[in-house]
C-alpha cells in the first residue's frame, strides 16, 4: 500500500443536465495520481499537482455519466490505494427534488437556506459593489477631487515612457493626447516604435512628432519585444522621473499634477504609484482598483501597483532597466528588484490611469492573450528570492497571482497554545486534530484549563495542561514568558484544520524578519469565510475584509486567493515568533488583546500577514465584534484609527472592498 494520508475537501455533485463530480482536497507526496473508476469501467488518470514542499493538491471535475458509482484511488509507480466510493444514487434524488428550480447543486445553501440574506440585505441598503458600472460612474461625479494645479517650488520634468506595436492610430492618438493635455506641462513622452508592421501606427507617431517637440520617438529595425522596446525608450529620457505607460490607455487630465504635488511634500521620493480603473472602447469607465499603500507580502502575490508608475531614472538606471526574458510581467519584474533598493515608495489613493479593455488583453482578463504572463512572474520571484538566498516554492494560484511558500530545511521547535473552555472531550479532540492533520512534527500542546475540570490526565511527553487561576489572559502569559520555543501558534479547540501543511506555512511566513502575526482564512458554518484579514476604520472601528462570502470566492482582486498585509489578521487561528510576543492585556478579552497584540506589533513596523492557503473550519465562528471590547479598543488606538494603510480611504466603513452610497438618489 501507498500508505499516504489525504484528504477530500469536497466530494459533492453540481450540475443537472450533466451530473459531474468535484472532488478536491490534498494528500501526501506519496501518491502520484488520482484515478476515478466508474462501474463502466472507465479510468480517468489525473497527476496530482506537486506545488508544495509536504503535499499535493487536487481540484478536478469528473463526468459521471449516468453511473450510479464511482470508485476513487490514489496511485504511485508501484501501488493503488482505495479511499473512497461515491453512490451518485443518492445525489440523483437530490437533483431530481430540485430539477425545476434548474440550478447547481453546490450553491443550494446559497440559494434556498441563505445564511446571507440579513447580512446582504444590510450590505445592499448601505453600499454597492465596485464592480456594478453604473453606480460606480455615480459615484465618480461626487467623490473625484484633486490638487489645484498651482506653482510649485519643485518642477522636475517627468518622462513618459512608451513601447509601441501596431496599436491602432485612434487609441494610440487617445493616449497620446491624454498626456498632452495634462495639467502639469513639464514633461516629454519617449515612444519606442518596436518595428511596427502597421502603417496607421507609423503615421500617428510621425503626426504626433510633428505636432510637439517633447514627443521623441525611435523607430527600432528589429522586433525585440517589450522589454528591449521600453529599455530603447528609456534611452530618450531626460527627465528626472520616467513615468510608465501602455500605448492605448489614458492618463486622468491631473495625473502628473498629483504626482508633482506629493513631490514637492516629499522631494526624496523614488517611487510613486496611483490608484487605476478600466475604460473601454467607447470610452465608458469601470472596475476601480483601489489599492493599499506599499506592502511587500501583497507585492509578492501579484502585481497589484500596476499603473500609473513615476519612477526616479537614476534608480532604473542604477537596476539595469527592464530584464528580458520576463515579457508579459516585465513591470512586476522591475518593481521587485525596485523595492530592494528604496523603501521611499508612495501610494496617491486618487484613479489616475484608465486601462482600455481591448478584446483579449489582460485588461479584461485575456491570458489567452498574455498565457506566458503568469510563468514570467513566477520566474521573476524565484530570482527575487534566489537572489536573496530565501528558500521558496512558488505556486501559480490563478493568472498572475502567487502563493509564495517558504522553505524550511529544520523545524524549529514551536508550542502551540489554546483554550480549553467546554470540556474534556472537546480538549482531546482539538489535542488530536492538533496532531493529526499535521506535517510537522517539532511542536508541543500546552492546554489552557479555562474549565472547572481536572485535566491533567491529558498531560504526555507533548502536552501540558496549565489551570487557570484568575484568567485565561494572565495564564497564557505568564506560560508564554516561560517557554524557549522558538515560535508560538494560538488555535482554538473548535478548529479543524483544511490542510496538512498549515503548521508548516504558518511557522514559515513567522519566520521571515520582517514579519508579525501570520494568520488563517476561518471558514464558519455554510462554507462562508468569517474571518481572514481585518480593515481599521473610525465607523465600524474592525470591519471583516471578506465577510460574509463563500469559501471560494476570490475577493476583491484575489486577496482571497493569495496572502496579503494587513494590520490585523483573524486570531482563531495565528502564528507569530516568541520573542515578538508582547504581553495580552487583560483590559480587553482574549479576542480583543490579540487585536491590541497586532495593533503593537504593527506600530514596531512588523508585517501582519493573511494566508489564505491556511485555512480552518470552525463552526462557532461569525464575523460579529463584541461592541464594548469594540470601544476599549478605539480608545486606545483613536489614532490609528483614523487611517489603515493596508486599505484605501475611497473603500467603504460598512463593508469592506465596497463603495458607500452617498446621494444615490441624486
Amino acid at each position: 500500500m501507498i500508505r499516504l494520508r489525504y484528504k477530500f475537501d469536497e466530494a459533492i455533485i453540481c450540475g443537472i443536465k450533466n451530473p459531474t463530480l468535484v472532488i478536491r482536497g490534498w494528500v501526501d507526496n506519496n501518491a502520484d495520481f488520482l484515478v476515478v473508476k466508474n462501474n463502466n469501467n472507465c479510468i480517468e488518470r489525473k497527476e496530482l499537482i506537486k506545488n508544495r514542499a509536504k503535499i499535493s493538491t487536487f481540484n478536478y471535475k469528473i463526468n459521471l455519466n449516468g453511473n450510479s458509482i464511482v470508485d476513487i484511488y490514489f496511485e504511485n509507480k508501484k501501488n493503488l490505494e482505495k479511499v473512497i466510493v461515491v453512490k451518485s444514487n443518492v445525489v440523483k434524488r437530490i437533483i431530481n427534488k430540485y430539477r425545476p428550480r434548474g440550478i447547481m447543486i453546490n450553491k443550494l445553501k446559497g440559494i434556498f437556506n441563505n445564511p446571507l440574506k440579513k447580512e446582504l440585505d444590510f450590505i445592499q441598503q448601505n453600499t454597492f459593489d465596485i464592480k456594478n458600472t453604473e453606480l460606480y460612474n455615480r459615484w465618480l461625479e461626487e467623490n473625484c477631487s484633486f490638487v489645484p494645479a498651482r506653482k510649485y517650488s519643485y518642477n522636475p520634468k517627468i518622462s513618459i515612457v512608451m513601447p509601441v506595436y501596431n496599436v491602432p492610430g485612434e487609441y494610440l492618438g487617445y493616449c497620446i493626447d491624454s498626456i498632452l493635455n495634462q495639467t502639469y506641462q513639464n514633461f516629454e513622452i519617449c515612444i519606442a516604435d518596436d518595428c511596427s508592421t502597421n502603417q496607421d501606427t507609423i503615421n500617428t507617431l510621425k503626426k504626433y512628432m510633428q505636432k510637439d517637440k517633447r514627443i521623441k520617438v525611435v523607430f527600432r529595425k528589429d522586433n525585440g519585444h517589450i522589454s528591449r522596446a521600453t529599455n530603447s525608450a528609456l534611452e530618450l529620457v531626460s527627465g528626472e522621473f520616467v513615468g510608465l505607460m501602455d500605448n492605448d490607455d489614458k492618463l486622468e487630465i491631473h495625473a502628473l499634477n498629483e504626482v508633482i504635488s506629493v513631490l514637492n511634500d516629499n522631494p526624496n521620493l523614488d517611487f510613486i504609484y496611483t490608484d487605476e480603473d478600466k475604460i473601454d472602447m467607447q470610452e465608458q469607465r469601470s472596475d476601480p482598483h483601489f489599492k493599499s499603500d506599499f506592502a511587500m507580502h501583497s507585492l509578492y502575490g501579484g502585481n497589484y501597483i500596476c499603473h500609473f508608475s513615476v519612477i526616479r531614472k537614476k534608480l532604473i538606471d542604477k537596476i539595469g532597466g527592464f530584464r528580458i526574458g520576463y515579457e508579459g510581467a516585465q513591470d512586476f519584474d522591475l518593481f521587485l528588484r525596485l523595492i530592494d533598493n528604496t523603501n521611499k515608495i508612495y501610494h496617491i489613493p486618487k484613479i489616475l490611469y484608465h486601462w482600455r479593455m481591448i478584446p483579449g488583453s489582460t485588461a479584461v482578463g485575456g491570458d489567452g492573450a498574455k498565457n506566458y504572463a503568469g510563468e514570467a512572474g513566477k520566474r521573476a520571484l524565484e530570482d527575487y528570492f534566489k537572489n536573496k538566498n530565501v528558500k521558496v516554492n512558488i505556486d501559480i494560484v490563478i493568472s498572475t497571482q502567487y502563493f509564495v511558500e517558504y522553505i524550511i530545511d529544520k523545524e524549529p521547535k514551536t508550542t502551540v497554545i489554546f483554550v480549553a473552555k467546554t470540556s474534556a472531550e472537546n480538549a482531546i479532540n482539538a489535542i488530536d486534530r492538533i496532531c493529526k492533520d499535521n506535517v510537522y512534527t517539532n511542536f508541543d500542546i500546552i492546554v489552557i484549563n479555562d474549565t472547572k475540570l481536572d485535566l491533567m490526565y491529558l498531560e504526555s511527553n507533548i502536552v501540558k495542561i496549565v489551570n487557570v487561576e484568575e484568567n485565561a489572559i494572565l495564564a497564557i502569559n505568564n506560560t508564554v514568558n516561560k517557554l524557549t520555543s522558538e515560535y508560538i501558534i494560538f488555535t482554538d479547540e473548535n478548529n479543524y484544520y483544511e490542510t496538512i501543511d498549515w503548521m508548516y506555512n504558518l511557522i514559515g511566513y513567522a519566520s521571515r524578519p520582517e514579519t508579525g502575526v501570520i494568520g488563517a482564512k476561518i471558514i464558519g458554518k455554510y462554507d462562508l469565510v468569517r474571518k481572514s484579514g481585518i480593515v481599521l476604520n473610525n465607523k465600524s472601528i474592525l470591519l471583516n475584509a471578506f465577510s460574509p462570502t463563500y469559501r471560494d470566492d476570490y475577493g476583491n482582486n484575489g486577496r482571497l486567493l493569495v496572502p496579503y498585509n494587513y494590520t490585523v489578521v483573524a486570531n482563531e487561528l495565528f502564528a507569530l515568533k516568541r520573542d515578538d510576543f508582547i504581553s495580552l492585556e487583560s483590559s480587553f478579552n482574549y479576542e480583543f488583546s490579540c487585536y491590541d497584540l497586532q495593533l503593537k506589533l504593527d506600530e514596531q513596523d512588523k508585517q501582519n500577514i493573511f494566508i489564505p492557503q491556511v485555512a480552518v473550519k470552525n463552526k462557532f465562528v461569525n464575523s460579529d465584534f463584541e461592541k464594548k471590547q469594540l470601544l476599549l479598543l478605539k480608545e486606545k488606538w483613536k489614532n490609528k484609527l483614523n487611517y489603515d494603510k493596508l486599505y484605501n480611504e475611497n473603500l467603504s466603513n460598512i463593508n469592506a472592498f465596497r463603495l458607500d452610497k452617498k446621494n444615490e438618489e441624486n
